[in-house]
């Protein structure tokens, strides 16, 4: 049994995707010092975690403090070449940080290496954002619906 925060999102992966943290490889798409939603609960529940983030100062702090991801790559999920298929993919807000015209092509990239699910997640609405600790990454470039 693995334990998860209860929160309206959880909730719903949880009745959308019973089975989400019980596969055995993910690939988490865009992770920071303050956010990596969700990869504790795929740890705990079995799964070899392997994240994608394009800025650097992000990827050296994760593979320093969180033991629980397995390996970091650093690149843009747009031109990033993904080394294998994965059980769950998740891009867990972070469509709404690429132009409108990436985004699709982006999920196509992604569910082509998904053996199982791809969870995407992004704000409802207009939700602006600019550059956050210096990582342009974080602008909302779009806000898809």
């Amino acid at each position: 049994m693995v334990h998860y925060e209860s929160t309206d999102r959880t909730e719903s992966l949880m009745r959308l995707c019973p089975d989400l943290f019980t596969h055995k490889t993910a690939l988490y798409v865009g992770a920071s010092h303050g956010r990596q939603d969700y990869t504790r609960e795929l740890h705990a529940g079995g799964a070899r975690i392997t994240v994608i983030e394009a800025f650097k100062p992000n990827t050296e702090f994760l593979k320093a403090n969180c033991p629980w991801i397995d390996e970091v790559i650093l690149g843009d999920v747009r031109t990033v070449e993904i080394p294998q298929k994965y059980d769950v993919v998740m891009w867990w807000h972070g469509p709404e940080h690429v132009p409108l015209a990436d985004i699709r092509p982006t999920i196509e990239k992604l569910e082509a290496v998904t053996q199982i699910v791809t969870v995407t997640g992004c704000p409802w609405g207009n939700v602006v954002q600019g550059e956050v600790y210096g990582n342009v990454f974080e602008i909302h470039a779009t806000s898809p619906r």
